[in-house]
């Protein structure tokens, strides 16, 4: 909560420092899901409906995403509708995400899903549209959590490499990337 009010006292452009733990500390932090946070609680939000509703919100997204991803990599649609049962069901796919500092875990995990789901269609069915999408989701995630900044590239690296086999798709990779470092 000190960081998104940090955010929100200097008119949402992000602080050189924090105000963290009481000390004035470098402001390093992947900032998405406190930005979230910040215009929660601008609009008039709690500390409390905040940090506690905004991470349960974004898990529910987490959930939804999930189950596009699962139709696009599992092979049958029996073994996708299985998944998308399994996942929420398993303790890491929500608990990782509400406890302390669940707003940018949750967002982290959210943009992270999206961002593979986006980006399995795009080498699956390369077109500039799909790269920008699967750039912009990227970056979503890249800088929301830092568990985020590890996961979405190396899925996407993984999917490129693995299915990427057209022309078209060996394009399409590094224009994504491209739109996510932009």
């Amino acid at each position: 909560s000190v960081m998104a009010a940090d955010l929100r006292e200097h008119a949402f452009r992000l602080p050189t420092a924090t105000s963290y733990n009481g000390r004035a500390i470098p402001f390093v932090y992947p900032p998405v899901g406190l930005y979230l946070a910040a215009f929660s609680q601008a609009a008039g939000a709690s500390d409390a409906a905040t940090f506690r509703l905004l991470p349960l919100l974004l898990g529910v997204g987490v959930v939804l995403a999930f189950c596009p991803l699962a139709f696009r990599a599992l092979p049958s649609r029996r073994s996708a509708l299985l998944a998308c049962l399994i996942f929420p069901l398993l303790p890491m796919t929500y608990e990782w995400g509400v406890m302390g500092g669940g707003v940018t875990r949750s967002a982290g995990q959210l943009f992270a899903i999206l961002a593979a789901w986006s980006g399995l269609t795009l080498v699956r069915r390369p077109a500039t549209a799909r790269a920008a999408l699967t750039g912009v989701a990227l970056a979503a995630a890249v800088s929301s959590h830092p568990t985020a900044l590890l996961f979405a590239p190396l899925t996407l690296v993984v999917f490129w490499l693995v299915e990427g086999r057209s022309a078209a798709a060996m394009r399409s990779g590094p224009l994504a990337a491209a739109v996510g470092v932009a």
